[in-house]
């Protein structure tokens, strides 16, 4: 089957993959290593590892469910989205660690309509400005605790968006679809466990 889509620009939302990009507590870091150079072999030639859940990523239900498909068997094919965005800026400006929920949702369909079903719905936050300063990305505040502070969606919006307005995936530019206060990460199970798409690290969404 053949799709022909008419668009009138392109925006690109991957960060950059580089060993200074933040990292969540305890991964493995990004590394780069030099196997070859052109002065001494010729030709330059590099290795690198990353952590699967570094940079712009694209969840697997088999991170969180033994049976759950992979990422290969999640992205084949490509999927081709309509794409619903929501200006959460605002909000997470004012509380680094507010929760899109049921009520924000609704102002916004007030304004926007009902969320399409199918749609890959993505929260703005404005965290991806913060890409280049991990601790302000991480929201830590500085004074040595370790707790991390970002927005995320409640797990309540979740199912709502999830089997009430049946949407393909959830995307977010903070580094999760889940507060880092929930160790279960609901918002993940609730998603992967449904089959659908959990992106996390989006970059202009702006």
């Amino acid at each position: 089957m053949s799709v022909t889509l008419a668009y009138s620009r392109v925006v690109d939302c991957a960060h950059p993959v580089s060993e200074s990009m933040p990292h969540w507590p305890g991964d493995p870091l990004t590394t780069f290593a030099e196997c070859a150079t052109l002065e001494r072999d010729g030709y330059r030639l590099r290795s690198f590892a990353m952590s699967e859940h570094a940079g712009t990523h694209c969840n697997a239900p088999n991170t969180f469910f033994a049976a759950g498909a992979d990422i290969a068997a999640v992205l084949s094919p490509p999927p081709v989205l309509p794409v619903v965005m929501a200006d959460f800026s605002g909000p997470a400006s004012a509380c680094p660690d507010v929760l899109f929920g049921p009520d924000d949702l609704f102002r916004w369909e007030e304004t926007y309509g009902t969320v399409p079903q199918g749609s890959l719905f993505c929260l703005h936050t404005g965290w991806g400005r913060l890409w280049s300063d991990p601790d302000a990305f991480w929201g830590l505040d500085r004074s040595g605790s370790d707790a991390m502070r970002f927005p995320a969606f409640s797990p309540q919006v979740a199912e709502l968006l999830v089997h009430e307005r049946g949407v393909a995936g959830m995307g977010i530019d903070t580094h999760g679809v889940d507060a880092p206060s929930d160790t279960r990460f609901a918002v993940n199970r609730c998603l992967l466990d449904a089959g659908r798409l959990v992106l996390e690290c989006l970059a202009n969404l702006h």
